[in-house]
């Protein structure tokens, strides 16, 4: 289970999406794609994202294990 979030500050952070024990990950070496549930809303733009893990593995450990994580989005500017 994982939280991602969004930040423009560091310290005041937005939620993105999460995911709670997500069954299509149980097993070995497979992947999936994760789509942030709040598309539809307003665009916001972070200068900060973070992933973090909110419960156990399917190991029941406190280990997050990544072997791949790419964010699709636009770079923009920002304005003074």
């Amino acid at each position: 289970s994982w939280v991602i979030e969004g930040s423009n500050t560091g310290d005041k952070w937005e939620e993105l999406d999460s995911q709670s024990e997500p069954a299509i990950l149980s097993g070995k070496s497979i992947t999936h794609v994760f789509e942030i549930k709040n598309k539809g809303k307003t665009p916001k733009y972070f200068r900060y994202l973070q992933i973090r893990q909110t419960g156990v593995n399917t190991s029941y450990e406190h280990y997050l294990n990544l072997s791949a994580l790419e964010y699709f989005g636009r770079i923009v500017e920002a304005t003074q």
